[in-house]
């Protein structure tokens, strides 16, 4: 595939010269082969989780659902009309563990136009997270120039907030969405980035753009690429490994700091076209957890 090949010829590239390589994820260019890749029916990841949390590093379940839907750009929710030949790649980021007596479940969705046309950034991005004292739930709008976002939150310091910041500056959680639809043009070199909501809510940290640096590195097989993002100040890392070809499917992860490892994936199973929505009923549900291998 020519897509392919240019990409491992750019990350060549940019591994020689990451300084002069600040592309903007605003040169995002969608083929008509990925209009295509995830429509009608998903792809799901299942990863083995091992995620920190009240300093001991405990073991779950983390799935990546990938998806093209429909959507209302000025509403920014899903286009059940069909009135707007307009449409996302939606991932959900679904993560399950437990800490002591009581289990986190969080997700994480990311909505990145699959648009010829678009500036290429996420339109809207959501994070929710139950646990036993209570829920929490952010959602970034980007809108007129602006990203705002919104928290709800059982925490006094954190309910009601608001932050906005330029349309232009990068959200980690739409590096994920990024990946698959054209990782060439993320950006590498010294750059601001708005941490992931999830690390952001649990760690209560402000929900605003840092200093770090990006760059590409070889991934743990020939076949495979690391992109890797380290925040200057609070020294955390995010290494995501994806494929070098096809639809660059996410293989694993690792996020760390100072202290060691925050969190870690580690791809068990992944199934392609699957339109999970038909399978709310056992035992057709319970067959396509098995074959997921989830527990």
């Amino acid at each position: 595939m020519k897509y392919s090949i240019f990409f491992s010829l750019a990350i060549f590239s940019l591994t020689l010269s990451s300084c002069n390589s600040q592309e903007s994820p605003q040169q995002i260019f969608v083929t008509d082969a990925l209009q295509t890749t995830w429509a009608g029916a998903a792809e799901i990841n299942h990863y083995n989780l091992k995620q920190k949390r009240y300093g001991k590093i405990t073991e779950g379940e983390a799935i990546l659902i990938f998806v093209r839907e429909p959507f209302l750009k000025d509403r920014q929710v899903k286009d059940e009309s069909g009135k707007e030949n307009f449409h996302v790649l939606k991932l959900n980021a679904i993560r399950s563990f437990r800490t002591g007596a009581y289990p986190y479940h969080t997700m994480t969705s990311t909505f990145q136009p699959l648009d010829k046309n678009s500036a290429g950034k996420a339109l809207k991005v959501t994070t929710s997270i139950q646990e036993w004292c209570g829920n929490l739930f952010m959602q970034t709008n980007r809108r007129k120039g602006k990203s705002t976002t919104q928290v709800f939150s059982y925490f006094e310091q954190e309910e009601g907030k608001t932050f906005t910041e330029h349309a232009s500056t990068l959200l980690e959680d739409e590096i994920w969405t990024a990946l698959r639809i054209n990782p060439k043009a993320l950006p590498t070199g010294k750059l601001k980035i708005i941490p992931g909501g999830l690390t952001a809510r649990l760690y209560h940290l402000p929900f605003s753009p840092l200093e770090a640096t990006a760059k590409w590195k070889q991934g743990h097989s020939d076949a495979t690429l690391i992109y890797e993002i380290k925040y200057t100040h609070s020294e955390r890392t995010l290494a995501i490994e994806i494929e070098k070809t096809g639809s660059h499917a996410v293989q694993s992860w690792k996020e760390s700091d100072q202290h060691g490892l925050i969190s870690s994936g580690t791809l068990k199973k992944r199934l392609r076209e699957i339109d999970y929505w038909n399978y709310g009923t056992d035992p057709k549900g319970l067959k396509l957890r098995n074959k997921l291998q989830l527990k």
